[in-house]
């Protein structure tokens, strides 16, 4: 399973891996997945340099019926 948030993951429990791209640099591909509305708001020009869009990946095999819960903690900066 995999989560993006606007902002910085801090820690995500079940071994998820933590990673961070750039809004206008993304080397993941995300940008080519990015809501429409994305574009209709004018971002502030310091807020790539705090705030990043970060990625959870878990890998983890589920046996039928069970279920997990993946969690993580997260922070932006706005001014």
């Amino acid at each position: 399973m995999t989560r993006r948030v606007l902002g910085n993951v801090d820690v995500a429990n079940a071994s998820g891996l933590v990673t961070r791209h750039s809004t206008f640099d993304d080397e993941d591909g995300y940008s080519g997945e990015l809501p429409a509305w994305w574009s209709w708001y004018a971002w502030p020009a310091w807020w790539n340099r705090f705030n990043a869009v970060s990625k959870v990946k878990w890998t983890m095999q589920l046996e039928p019926g069970k279920s997990a819960d993946l969690t993580y903690t997260w922070h932006y900066f706005w001014g």
